[in-house]
């Protein structure tokens, strides 16, 4: 629906000005009633040029493929780079050989921003194509140095990671003139397929479930970083302050959210 015609049935939700009396100073304050639908319409349109990819695999050197500080946050045009670590393990029974795995180039293909009942919600669908955790595998020679497993890949498995996605808490206030979302928390979700690297041993398979956390752990943070920055926050005004104009809405002081609808001062 147009906020053309969604700007008839806000207007029905103006309340009448009230008076706040101070002393020998009187001020008028209006409020009015926005659905949480048209709020999320009018911030998901600036979403189109965002985007999240995750990412630490890259060229060979020596035993580490791993290409620092290659993923980033992308949220309304600004985008934060971030490191993702690399996970290696000897062996514990086969000792001499070296565990290396990295995230593969897993790109996001939706981002919206959606209203709950008493909060908003960001989701973020990625890609599932497969393998998205790569694995490698060295072997240590006797007389010193590394040289590629025989089977390289069936020593080292890859890893699916099964229906990723994030979805951020959200709450409305009000910044500069128009709504903003503060989040108040992110989960990263998706199941980690071990299948391949728990036949390999009980060890590698317990120390790989460490670094699942530390691959969600530092997407969550990073996108928790970028929603909290000043740039983002004073984008996702402007966003909203345009939107809001359209229905005829001056700037925005305050805002509340209860029972589907965002409730605004100006």
């Amino acid at each position: 629906m147009k906020l053309q015609n969604i700007a008839a049935s806000v207007a029905l939700a103006v309340t009448l000005p009230t008076l706040s009396l101070g002393g020998s100073h009187t001020a008028l304050a209006a409020t009015q009633q926005i659905p949480t639908g048209t709020v999320a319409q009018i911030l998901n349109k600036g979403l189109s040029v965002s985007g999240i990819y995750l990412n630490s695999y890259g060229s060979q050197q020596g035993n580490s493929w791993h290409k620092a500080n290659d993923s980033y946050v992308n949220i309304y045009g600004y985008t934060q780079k971030f490191n993702i670590p690399e996970f290696s393990y000897k062996g514990a029974v086969l000792k001499r050989r070296l565990y290396v795995y990295n995230v593969k180039s897993i790109k996001s293909q939706k981002i919206t921003i959606e209203p709950q009942s008493n909060a908003f919600q960001l989701d973020i669908k990625f890609e599932n194509k497969g393998s998205e955790i790569k694995g490698m595998c060295r072997y240590k020679k006797i007389g010193g140095g590394y040289r590629d497993c025989i089977r390289e890949d069936g020593a080292a498995p890859d890893i699916n990671w099964k229906n990723p996605g994030i979805k951020v808490r959200l709450t409305p206030q009000a910044h500069k003139g128009g709504i903003i979302l503060k989040p108040v928390s992110v989960d990263v979700q998706g199941e980690f397929q071990m299948n391949g690297i728990c036949k390999i041993g009980k060890d590698i398979c317990d120390r790989f479930t460490g670094y699942k956390s530390k691959i969600k752990n530092s997407v969550a943070s990073s996108v928790m970083n970028q929603l909290n920055s000043n740039t983002v926050k004073n984008q996702m005004a402007n966003v909203s302050r345009q939107g809001l104009s359209q229905l005829n809405i001056p700037p925005v002081k305050s805002v509340t959210m209860s029972g589907g609808y965002v409730k605004i001062e100006f």
